[in-house]
């Protein structure tokens, strides 16, 4: 058996022609699934990427693990200051704590501290990771050299002109959910405080998921240009982890949304369901466009795979099972167990491991709304 699995029948994709010219590139939406002009156009997005500078909203790599956590009390110290101080500037100290502490007031703020929290807390992990995720693809890649290396940069960049070209859009979009919204209070400094915050979260969500997309790009080129080795896919999970990780984030973000639906009040219904569908359009983006690339690479392999093993089933002698020698009937015992085992390959390079962390993101956002309408119960009991 051990014969049919050398590299004449399993020969990786062949290697691609390695491209240092951008001129000389093809256009990136021609032919990217063939792996050398998949690799070419990898190297176009490399290069468009690494010359704009670091992610603004990333900490230094000297700070290690407490990058997450300085990062998120910042922005949560940040949040406070925002609600406490213009609370007490139009209406007085006296005034500030009873504003502040109604139901209405405490949720939306509530709101803001953990979205905009968890969205600054978790850039510092999600687009790291990705160069970790990078790096275990690196062996198996047939794209050139010095277009992973740069990639493992240009995960952590952006051109200063699309970073730019964001925020008026950010800002354009957050005042329309403002006007959508209406007053969430009858108190102006909690309303200011709240319609700055909106306007944050806005910036933050485009400043992240911008490059976030861009990364899911690179990383669907990436696995349009990798070796496919269907006897060992867990090389492959990599291209899993780096589609489940980012959704992480957008889905803190709707977790937090059970915030905005704790008081009584139907006015916050419209702005939910505005952010829960485009924060799922962006869940979706984020989960299958990395893996579109090696998806169509694994199903591509597979075919390739199985084609050879119909054409050496089908140059075998024809005999009866009852007449034919005990060599030939296990040689195509061995055949047509390859193939099963071919057959099942998954296209989805998730994993085990994947698997049970995309089930645990798909119960998350339900059980916790199930939590806040339980919390929402008991205290109407309890008044």
């Amino acid at each position: 058996m051990a014969k049919y699995h050398s590299h004449r029948f399993f020969d990786a994709a062949p290697r691609a022609a390695s491209v240092t010219r951008r001129t000389n590139l093809p256009d990136i939406h021609q032919g990217v699934s063939h792996p050398e002009f998949a690799s070419a156009a990898l190297t176009r997005e490399v290069c468009w990427r690494s010359h704009g500078p670091r992610l603004w909203f990333l900490l230094p790599d000297r700070l290690g693990r407490f990058r997450p956590w300085l990062a998120g009390a910042a922005v949560v110290l940040l949040v406070l200051i925002l609600f406490v101080g213009l609370t007490v500037a139009v209406h007085g100290v006296e005034a500030a704590w009873p504003l502040l502490t109604t139901p209405r007031v405490a949720a939306t703020a509530g709101f803001f501290v953990a979205s905009l929290g968890l969205l600054a807390g978790l850039a510092q992990i999600v687009f790291p990771s990705a160069r970790q995720d990078l790096a275990q693809l690196t062996r198996i890649s047939t794209a050139p050299g010095d277009s992973l290396r740069a990639m493992s940069e240009a995960l952590e960049r952006m051109p200063r002109r699309s970073v730019l070209m964001a925020l008026p859009l950010a800002a354009g979009l957050a005042a329309g959910h403002i006007w959508l919204l209406g007053p969430s209070t009858p108190h102006l400094g909690p309303q200011l405080a709240s319609d700055v915050c909106n306007v944050l979260l806005w910036v933050a969500m485009f400043q992240i998921s911008i490059p976030l997309v861009n990364n899911a790009r690179l990383f669907s080129l990436l696995g349009r240009c990798t070796k496919v080795d269907l006897y060992q896919p867990a090389e492959l999970t990599a291209f899993g982890r780096a589609a489940l990780r980012p959704c992480l984030f957008i889905i803190a973000l709707q977790c937090a949304y059970v915030l905005l639906m704790l008081p009584d009040d139907t006015r916050f219904a419209v702005g939910t369901a505005v952010g829960l569908m485009v924060s799922m359009t962006l869940v979706a983006a984020l989960f299958f466009l990395p893996l579109r690339g090696i998806r169509s690479r694994i199903r591509s392999r597979r075919r390739e795979v199985i084609a050879a093993l119909d054409a050496r089933l089908a140059r075998l002698p024809q005999a009866d099972a009852a007449t034919a020698d005990g060599a030939r009937l296990a040689e195509v015992e061995s055949l047509l167990a390859l193939r099963a085992r071919i057959q099942a390959v998954s296209a989805w390079p998730l994993g085990l491991e994947g698997v049970r962390r995309l089930l645990f993101y798909l119960v998350l956002v339900p059980l916790t709304w199930v939590g806040a309408a339980l919390v929402e119960m008991l205290l109407d009991a309890r008044l």
